[in-house]
Parts: structure tokens; C-alpha cells; sequence
């Protein structure tokens, strides 16, 4: 059964694998990118992170602790004052294993050990991007208040021009309504006016029988002229 077996032995005993993975380690953290077989690269992986967390942490014992792995005060100093800033917001995955090619000879798979280095820029563009983010949130935020300022304007001059209509609209019911009284006046003082006239005026046979007298009375008087033109002739 394989417990407690994360790492390969490499072929190698205690004191050789020891300074086989110094040796890688300096050359990584010189270099910054190394190329080794699969399995080496996949043991110096979790080394490389635990020194880079170590710098990350920053005390004296920290360093002490770095300082008897590399045995190197300048890479000490390298790891503790640039690539520990370097992965402060970063978690973990410090190394990168890309697979490269078979080495010619044995036919070994060959892989590429790099620090990870784009880490800086991908929070520069996240910041970016994320402050662009928020303008444009803020853009239409104010572009929402300033429609609803349009929108609250245009129906307070709707209003208005209601409230102006309807004021006109009563202005000229008021003058209709005068327009109306007055002709009802009028008609009411006509109707009295008639009434009136008609009381004074005599009813229309009154006035036939009087007409008839009339005419009577001047066919009488003309016969009697025509009387007394005659006696003298006579």
C-alpha cells in the first residue's frame, strides 16, 4: 500500500535528492525558468512554493528556515524583498510545469519550470477592468436618474399644459354659460314683450267687428253724398 508516498525518491538516496533539489532550487530562483525531466520538475514544484510562502511570511525565522535550504543569502534576499510582493495576493501555484518535448538519448519527457510572472498584469487588467466596470455602473446609474428627471419634468409640464387647458376649458364654459344666460335673458324678455303686447292688443274679433262698422259707416255716408248730389238736379 502506498501512504505517505506524495514524492518520488528519484533513484536517488536521502543526501543526493537533498542536494539535487538545492541545485534546482537556485537555478530556479536565479533563472526563474529551468528546464528538467517530469518527475524532477514535479518534486521542485512543491519545494519552490513552500520557499515562496516562507518569503511571504517575512520574519527572521522564516529566513533561517529559507537560508538552510538554498544556503544563499543574495536568493534569500531575492525571495524575501521581490517575488513575495510579487504573489501577495495570490493563494498558492507560485510554479508553472509545462511539458516540453523528449530529450534526445534516453528519450526522457522534458518539462519547463517557470515562476509565474503575469500575475502582476492580470490584477492590473482586473483592477481595470473592475473600475471600468463600476464608471460604467455609475454611467447608467446617472443615465436611469437623469431619464427619470426627463421623464418627472415631462409630466410636470403635461400637467401644466392640462391644468392650462382645463383652465381655458373653464374659462370658455364660463363664457358659454354667460353666452347662454344671456340669450335665455333675451328670449325671456321677448316672451314678455309679447305677452305684454298681447294684453294691450284687442282680441281679433273685436277687431273684425270693428272693421265691419267701419265700412258700414263709410258705405252709409258715401250713399248719403250720392243722395244729396241728386236733389239738385232734380
Amino acid at each position: 500500500m502506498r501512504h505517505k508516498k506524495d514524492h518520488s525518491k528519484l533513484n536517488r538516496d536521502k543526501d543526493n535528492r537533498k542536494a539535487l533539489t538545492k541545485n534546482l532550487l537556485r537555478t530556479l530562483f536565479t533563472h526563474e525558468k529551468i528546464v528538467t525531466t517530469v518527475a524532477k520538475a514535479k518534486d521542485l514544484r512543491r519545494h519552490s512554493d513552500r520557499l515562496i510562502t516562507l518569503g511571504k511570511r517575512g520574519d527572521l525565522h522564516a529566513r533561517r528556515l529559507a537560508f538552510a535550504v538554498l544556503q544563499d543569502k543574495e536568493l534569500v534576499k531575492k525571495i524575501f524583498d521581490e517575488l513575495a510582493p510579487r504573489y501577495k495576493n495570490r493563494l498558492g501555484g507560485y510554479t508553472r510545469v509545462l511539458k516540453y518535448r523528449n530529450r534526445r538519448g534516453d528519450n526522457a519527457p522534458l518539462a519547463v519550470v517557470e515562476l509565474v510572472q503575469e500575475e502582476l498584469k492580470v490584477r492590473v487588467k482586473r483592477k481595470k477592468i473592475k473600475e471600468e466596470r463600476k464608471k460604467l455602473e455609475e454611467e447608467k446609474k446617472q443615465e436611469a436618474l437623469e431619464a427619470e428627471e426627463k421623464k418627472l419634468e415631462q409630466e410636470g409640464a403635461k400637467a401644466e399644459v392640462e391644468e392650462e387647458a382645463q383652465e381655458t376649458a373653464g374659462e370658455v364654459e364660463t363664457e358659454g354659460k354667460k353666452e347662454t344666460k344671456a340669450k335665455t335673458k333675451k328670449k325671456t324678455e321677448k316672451k314678455e314683450e309679447g305677452k305684454t303686447e298681447r294684453k294691450k292688443s284687442p282680441p281679433k274679433v273685436i277687431t273684425e267687428k270693428k272693421e265691419k262698422e267701419e265700412k258700414k259707416e263709410e258705405k252709409a255716408a258715401k250713399e248719403e253724398k250720392k243722395g244729396e248730389e241728386r236733389k239738385p238736379e232734380e
